[in-house]
């Protein structure tokens, strides 16, 4: 009878280990030359930018080539023709060949955590709305601050109705409004961290009503004041750019992301496909 604990034991062992396996550890934040990977468990592949890594991948990078691979509080750089192991928190060079280096950062830029695992290959890209459809454009997500905040949708026409409200369901702000955004007014005071839903309702000359929400937080002083000075300056490498873009992407910044990303995707190509569609 001891038989089965062991192998459930041993069962339970297995599913850890293969999660282990499947996990993310690094993120590759920029790549020239040529490069392939062989992950556990998978085919030998051609590396990608923005391609998420679990420990235990081999790099091979043929001649001149460079990666930057990104881990959670670090960036490193290989170079060098030759085979590259990743590990949980580092990289290994198997080979005479392949050089493994830590670019110098601010310290501000190194305190940025980066989570591979929620780093996701593409950008989802939004629908674009027809003229019967109302569309909530922004807020949306997490906000830089809650000065000049402004909300914009996109709809059919009519009376258009405008309710903000926070996270114990009280009404903050209401406006009836004849066109389809409304700035928030200095005297409105939001609280950072709290989450707020607005609401849009617009009825036309029949009667006929459409509403939609949407929800938005306003980011923290301290995580505000941590991304400022992580700010890449003039002349950061795509790497720490790449990097940063990211720490905005996962502090659900994503209207900082996206000019960020649009910045980027002119130097690489490949980065296009994270660009938000216009609604």
């Amino acid at each position: 009878m001891r038989i089965l604990p062991s192998l459930i034991i041993g069962l339970a062992l297995l599913v850890a280990e293969l999660a282990r396996a499947q996990t993310p550890v690094a993120v590759v934040l920029d790549l020239s030359g040529q490069a392939r990977v062989q992950a556990p468990g998978a085919q030998d592949a051609k590396l990608a930018l923005l391609q998420t890594l679990p420990e235990g991948s081999v790099l091979v990078l043929a001649g001149p080539a460079r990666v930057a691979l990104g881990y959670p509080r670090e960036v490193l750089e290989l170079q060098g023709a030759g085979r590259y192991r990743v590990g949980a928190q580092s990289v290994t060079a198997l080979d005479a060949g392949a050089r493994v280096s830590t670019p110098p950062a601010p310290a501000a830029v190194r305190a940025l955590t980066l989570v591979p695992g929620r780093v996701a290959q593409g950008a989802v890209r939004m629908r674009g709305a027809d003229s019967t459809e109302l569309v909530l454009v922004q807020p949306r997500g997490t906000q830089w601050e809650r000065n000049g905040l402004l909300f914009q949708w996109q709809g059919p026409p009519g009376r258009q109705t405008l309710e903000l409200i926070d996270d114990q369901g009280e009404l903050v702000a209401s406006a009836e409004l004849d066109r389809q955004e409304w700035s928030a007014p200095p005297v409105l005071r939001l609280e950072e961290g709290r989450d707020y839903v607005w609401r849009v309702t617009v009825s036309d000359a029949k009667g006929v009503q459409r509403e939609a929400r949407a929800g938005f937080r306003l980011l923290p002083a301290a995580q505000r004041s941590a991304l400022v000075d992580a700010r890449p300056a003039a002349g950061a490498s795509v790497a720490e750019r790449i990097r940063y873009a990211l720490a905005l992407e996962q502090a659900g910044l994503q209207e900082e992301a996206q000019r960020a990303w649009l910045l980027l995707a002119r130097e690489r190509p490949a980065l296009a496909e994270r660009v938000l569609a216009a609604p």
